[in-house]
């Protein structure tokens, strides 16, 4: 029973490393994203978005294999599906494939960290490329609503009205 565990560990931890590829992937598509949106780089973009998509489409085989390797790995350990994570199986394999789990969980840690701070700039970033895009529009076309401080920093909504906008959409 332990070989069979130690050839399923190996292989897990082949799609482990898969899995590490995806993420590696993601995290330089969100930094390609911010950059091509400050260069304005529409092409790039859409290159970024069809890299992104065949990704997804490749990675749900990882996905499904892992899950495979999972439920075959619980049922030599005699364990739920659910509890039977890298922790778990460290108990259960040699002592060399123990540092090597012990290691792909680390860079695993470490990477879920990192786009999940990426991924939160990512988000602001685009948050307030919104609000500037819309404040400009509000500005060029008007007949909208802002909310502005005055010096004692007491905020009041203040009309735009039509009349203030650089276009005049009335005829």
């Amino acid at each position: 029973m332990k070989d069979v565990i130690a050839i399923l560990t190996d292989k897990f931890l082949e799609v482990i490393d898969s899995d590490i590829t995806h993420l590696e992937m993601t995290k330089s598509a969100l930094d390609s994203l911010k950059a091509s949106v400050i260069k304005r780089d529409e092409e790039q973009l859409k290159k970024i978005l069809a890299i992104v998509e065949n990704a997804l489409s490749a990675y749900s085989n990882v996905e499904n294999q892992r899950e495979v390797i999972r439920r075959e790995l619980a049922k030599c350990i005699k364990c739920e599906l659910d509890d039977m994570t890298m922790t778990k199986l460290k108990d259960y394999v040699s002592p060399e494939q123990a540092q090597r789990v012990t290691q792909k969980q680390n860079v695993l840690r470490s990477l879920v960290e990192d786009i999940k701070k990426e991924h939160m700039v990512t988000v602001m970033f685009l948050q307030e490329c919104t609000r500037l895009n819309n404040k400009m529009l509000a500005g060029i076309l008007g007949d909208k609503k802002e909310f502005t401080y005055n010096s004692n920093g007491h905020g009041h909504w203040r009309n735009v009205t039509t009349s203030s906008s650089l276009v005049n959409l009335r005829f």
